[in-house]
């Protein structure tokens, strides 16, 4: 979080960063907890959201002492067959697979 933040708020191509507040603090934080959170959550973005789409982390630190960490992409690939599931749940069975990349051709 510490390197996004040092890069500041901002975007390129891909990928957008904002914090709130601003300044945003200081945080006594596991860094490398943290990065593998959000890189996880990043590289789901980009697996599962839409090719090539763009790619938002929001952070935002609460009065309350949370820290919300979001990462928003564009839907991907059957999207609405997704939402269409009589029983959207079964997304989360264990072993599932439903998305078209993960399924193996032939």
């Amino acid at each position: 979080l510490h390197e996004l933040i040092s890069r500041g708020e901002g975007r390129d191509e891909r990928f957008s960063y904002t914090f709130s507040p601003s300044p945003f603090p200081k945080l006594d934080i596991d860094p490398k907890l943290l990065y593998h959170v959000h890189r996880n959550a990043v590289s789901n973005a980009a697996k599962y959201g839409r090719r090539g789409g763009r790619i938002a982390t929001e952070a935002e630190w609460s009065s309350t002492g949370w820290l919300t960490l979001r990462v928003i992409n564009l839907p991907g690939a059957n999207h609405a067959e997704l939402l269409a599931l009589e029983t959207p749940t079964v997304v989360f069975e264990k072993g599932r697979r439903m998305h078209a990349e993960s399924v193996p051709s032939g």
